[in-house]
């Protein structure tokens, strides 16, 4: 069976949601074209307009986003088509600015890092998925190191995997991210074969030791 609930009896821009996360007593859904976070608490009637809550995190800087990470505390957003990265602390309330930080990881160590579709958490490091910065499809990776402080640039670190491809969802098996085929901006991509535009037989084949790709800066 179906319940369903109209979220904009909350907001009428409490729509278009790109991602959603459960954090053991709420679900989360990422905004992806209004900056307008929506969360219900999970055990509250589904119907109830109160069992739901928004927040506005345009003030913060928060543009589009694709998916979201948990640390097991910090719920992460990640940015797409832009650099601005927020993450919200849900020992804190929800609806008090103070319980979110914001931090631009444009130009981290000298890559072009912003848009991004997903990430992952291993315990350490949250990494974010390279998908779009906003003028192309990439694979600049970012990540950011969950023992720092978010808005220090000694938190956070880059590496190019220098492919014309992007990914588009990623796996992690304890040692080695995975990260599944999306599109390519390749010169030599066939754009009249909708396959083409697809990363053939890629598997995005960039599965990398998670523990040394930084410290080697090398696949």
């Amino acid at each position: 069976s179906y319940q369903v609930f109209d979220a904009c009896q909350l907001s009428s821009q409490a729509a278009c949601f790109d991602g959603a996360l459960y954090d053991g007593r709420h679900i989360y859904f990422a905004p992806l074209t209004s900056g307008l976070v929506l969360r219900y608490a999970v055990g509250g009637d589904f119907a109830d307009p109160d069992s739901w809550q928004t927040f506005d995190a345009q003030p913060l800087g928060m543009h589009m986003n694709v998916g979201l990470v948990f640390d097991g505390r910090h719920v992460y957003f990640c940015a797409y088509g832009n650099s601005r990265m927020l993450r919200y602390d849900t020992e804190k309330s929800f609806d008090d600015p103070a319980s979110w930080q914001g931090y631009d990881a444009a130009d981290t160590q000298g890559l072009d890092t912003g848009g991004f579709d997903g990430g992952f958490f291993d315990g350490r490091y949250v990494y974010f998925n390279p998908r779009d910065d906003g003028h192309s499809h990439h694979t600049r990776l970012l990540r950011y190191d969950a023992h720092g402080d978010f808005k220090d640039p000694d938190s956070w670190s880059a590496h190019d995997a220098q492919f014309p491809h992007s990914g588009q969802g990623l796996a992690f098996d304890g040692r080695h991210l995975y990260f599944c085929p999306g599109y390519t901006t390749a010169p030599d991509a066939d754009p009249t074969n909708p396959s083409a535009s697809l990363d053939r037989a890629f598997a995005f084949a960039l599965s990398f030791a998670a523990t040394s790709i930084w410290s080697s800066n090398a696949l």
